[in-house]
C-alpha cells in the first residue's frame, strides 16, 4: 500500500514535471502529446520506484533512469538519439537543481532520516521542488518559447543546426555532471548513510568523464565557428556578386541606349539632316549631364549598391539626396553588414514614398554620411507619411511589419538592429509629417 501512495503522489507527479519541463522547452505542444506524456510519466516513475524498492545502488538507479526516459523519448515522441538524450539531461539537470536547494533548505529544520522515513515530510519536501518546475513549464508555455522554434527562426543551415545541438548536449551533459556531483558531495558530507560512488579503486572518474567532456566541447565549438566563418564568407561573397550584377546590368543598358544614340546619330548623317543633328546632339549632350550622377560615399560596396539604386529611383521619379561630410569608409564594420544595413533602409525609404503620401511635391530619399562626436553616423531619411510612435516601438521586432504584403516580412530592421548591436551602436527613429529619419550611430 505504502509503494502505491508514494508512487501516486510522489514519484508520478515528479517524473511528470520533468518530462512535461523537457517537452516544452524543445518545441512540443504539450496539448498534442499530452496522452503520451502520462504513459511516459507512468512507466518511468513505476520503473525508478521499483529500482528504489529493491535498493538497487543510486548511482545506477540514476543512469538507467536516464535510459530509460531516452528510450521512451524516443518511442512515444519519435525523437533521435541526440535530441533524446539532450532532453534527458536538460530535465534531469533542472530536477536536481531544485532538489538541491530544497533539500539544503529543509535539513535545516529537519535530518534526512525525517524526510525519508515520514511519508508527510517527504511529500512536502517533494512537492517544494516540483512545483517550480510546473510553474517554469507553465512560464514557458506562455512565453511561447521553444529551442526548436529559436533555431527554426534563426538558423537554416542544417549542419549549423547539428553543430549547435552538439553543443548544446555537451553543455547539458556538463551541466547535469556538475549538479549530480555537487548534490551527492552535499548529500554524502550531510548525510553517512548516503552511499555515492566518487571513483573506483582511486579512479577518478567523474571528474575524467568532465574533462573529456570539456575537450569535446572545445572542438565542437571551434567546428561552430568555423561553420559560422565559411557561412559570412559565403554571405559577403553573394552580396557582393549581387551588387556586380546589378551594375552590369546598368553597363549593360546603358550600352544599349548608347548604341541606339550612335545608329540615330550614323542615320542623321548618312541623311544628311546635319540640321536636326545639331539640335539632337545638344539635346543628348544634356540628357548626359543631367543624368550622369556620381556617388560620393568612398565605401566601395556602399557605394556599388547606391549606384544600382539610381535606375530604381529615376524610374519611380524619386529624388535622390546624398548629403557627405566624411571621407572615412567606415572601416570598423564589415562592408557586407554595411550595405545590408543601408539596403534595408533605402528599401523602407523607396516603399514609404512609392506608397503613402508624400511632403511635398517630389517624393526624395536622401542618405546622410558623416562623424559627430567621435561617432560614425548613417542617416537614411524619405518625405514619406509620418510612423506612429507606438509604430516606431515595434518596428525593430522580429515579424513586426507595416507592408501590405505581409509573407516573408517583418525581419529587414531586426537584422539591422541585430547587425548594429554586434557593433555596438544604437539605431533610432525621428519621425514628422514632413520627414522621416532612421539614424545609426556606430563607434568609432
Amino acid at each position: 500500500m505504502n509503494f502505491i501512495v508514494n508512487y501516486l503522489l510522489i514519484s508520478l507527479p515528479e517524473f511528470f514535471a520533468v518530462t512535461l519541463f523537457a517537452i516544452v522547452v524543445y518545441g512540443e505542444n504539450f496539448h498534442r502529446v499530452k496522452r503520451k506524456l502520462v504513459y511516459i510519466a507512468l512507466i518511468g516513475s513505476l520503473v525508478s520506484d521499483l529500482l528504489w524498492y529493491f535498493n538497487i545502488f543510486i548511482d545506477f538507479r540514476v543512469l538507467i533512469t536516464i535510459f530509460l526516459s531516452m528510450v521512451l523519448y524516443m518511442a512515444f515522441l519519435k525523437k533521435g538519439i541526440l535530441q533524446s538524450i539532450l532532453m534527458v539531461l536538460t530535465s534531469m539537470a533542472v530536477l536536481l537543481t531544485f532538489e538541491m536547494i530544497v533539500a539544503v533548505i529543509f535539513t535545516q529544520f529537519m535530518s534526512y532520516e525525517e524526510i525519508i522515513n515520514h511519508f508527510n515530510n517527504k511529500l512536502l519536501v517533494t512537492w517544494s521542488y516540483i512545483l517550480p518546475i510546473y510553474l517554469l513549464s507553465w512560464l514557458l508555455v506562455q512565453r511561447k518559447f521553444s529551442l526548436q522554434n529559436w533555431f527554426r527562426d534563426r538558423i537554416n543551415d542544417k549542419q549549423i543546426t547539428y553543430q549547435w545541438l552538439v553543443v548544446l548536449f555537451l553543455v547539458g551533459l556538463q551541466l547535469f555532471v556538475i549538479v549530480y556531483l555537487n548534490y551527492a558531495f552535499y548529500m554524502k558530507s550531510t548525510f553517512l548513510l548516503t552511499k555515492v560512488i566518487f571513483n573506483i579503486h582511486g579512479l577518478p572518474i567523474f571528474s575524467i568523464f568532465l574533462i573529456v567532456i570539456n575537450l569535446l566541447l572545445i572542438e565542437a565549438i571551434w567546428k561552430l565557428k568555423t561553420k559560422y566563418s565559411e557561412m559570412e564568407i559565403t554571405r559577403a561573397e553573394n552580396n557582393y556578386n549581387q551588387h556586380l550584377e546589378g551594375l552590369l546590368k546598368k553597363l549593360r543598358m546603358e550600352r544599349h541606349d548608347f548604341m541606339n544614340e550612335i545608329q540615330t546619330i550614323h542615320g542623321m548623317v548618312q541623311a544628311g539632316m546635319y540640321s536636326h543633328l545639331g539640335e539632337y546632339m545638344a539635346q543628348l549632350v544634356q540628357h548626359v549631364r543631367s543624368g550622369h550622377y556620381t556617388v560620393k560615399i568612398g565605401n566601395i560596396p556602399v557605394n556599388a549598391f547606391l549606384y544600382t539604386k539610381l535606375g530604381e529611383f529615376e524610374e519611380k521619379n524619386i529624388e535622390f539626396r546624398e548629403i557627405v561630410e566624411t571621407e572615412s569608409t567606415f572601416p570598423t564594420i564589415k562592408g557586407f553588414e554595411l550595405v545590408k544595413i543601408i539596403s534595408n533602409l533605402i528599401d523602407n525609404a523607396i516603399r514609404a514614398v512609392s506608397e503613402g503620401k508624400t511632403a511635398g511635391e517630389q517624393p526624395y530619399v536622401e542618405i546622410y554620411w558623416g562623424i559627430k562626436a567621435s561617432k560614425d553616423i548613417i542617416k537614411v531619411s524619405n518625405n514619406g507619411p509620418k510612423i506612429d510612435k507606438k509604430v516606431i516601438d515595434l518596428l525593430f521586432e522580429e515579424g513586426y511589419t507595416t507592408k501590405q504584403q505581409k509573407e516573408n516580412s517583418g525581419f529587414g530592421l531586426a537584422i539591422v538592429k541585430s547587425i548594429i548591436n554586434k557593433y555596438n551602436g544604437k539605431i533610432y527613429v525621428e519621425s514628422t509629417s514632413e520627414k522621416t529619419s532612421f539614424i545609426i550611430e556606430l563607434p568609432l
